[in-house]
């Protein structure tokens, strides 16, 4: 829903005299206000490649992954099937829409809606100075590594902060 304008039509700009108008510039308050808080509100949404970031360079198989970001929050949703693998490495998921936050705290568990991966918990967006992914946690707050998640089907949301809006 738009934001009710009838406060801001109503404002009249000086003619330059200084001796007419409103008290305040309506370019101004659209530019600094108005406009910023559609924005915020409006929310910013769109799909996201996620990827293996474990190292292994695995192909997976992304069924579906969206998001809506609204100031800090990120919330996001995915499918993702595992193929076939060995790898003894830790299952990380990259690519998301936004850098997580790495400020103390601002960490967050996704919750898995359906898997096909026996003891696969949770997930948490976990953020690596060098990139960011989601961390597979198993019944014992364990990670879960890719042989685990060998042709596994992953569907998860929930949300996370970044760092700035």
């Amino acid at each position: 829903m738009p934001i009710d304008r009838t406060a801001l039509n109503a404002a009249v700009d000086d003619d330059g005299t200084n001796t007419t108008g409103t008290l305040i510039s309506k370019a101004w308050l659209a530019a600094t206000m108005f406009d910023q808080i559609d924005t915020l509100f409006a929310g910013i949404s769109g799909t996201w490649t996620p990827s293996d970031g474990s190292g292994a360079a695995l192909a997976l198989t992304v069924g579906t992954a969206k998001y809506v970001k609204v100031g800090r929050l990120v919330f996001v949703s995915f499918v993702v099937t595992y193929p076939a693998t060995a790898s003894g490495a830790v299952a990380v998921l990259r690519g998301l829409p936004y850098q997580p936050s790495a400020i103390a705290g601002d960490n967050h568990a996704l919750a898995i809606g359906y898997t096909s991966v026996a003891g696969l918990k949770f997930c948490a967006v976990h953020y690596v100075a060098t990139a960011d992914g989601f961390v597979y946690f198993n019944d014992n707050a364990g990670n879960m590594t890719n042989a685990q998640m060998t042709t596994g089907v992953v569907h998860a949301s929930g949300v996370y902060l970044t760092a700035t809006p």
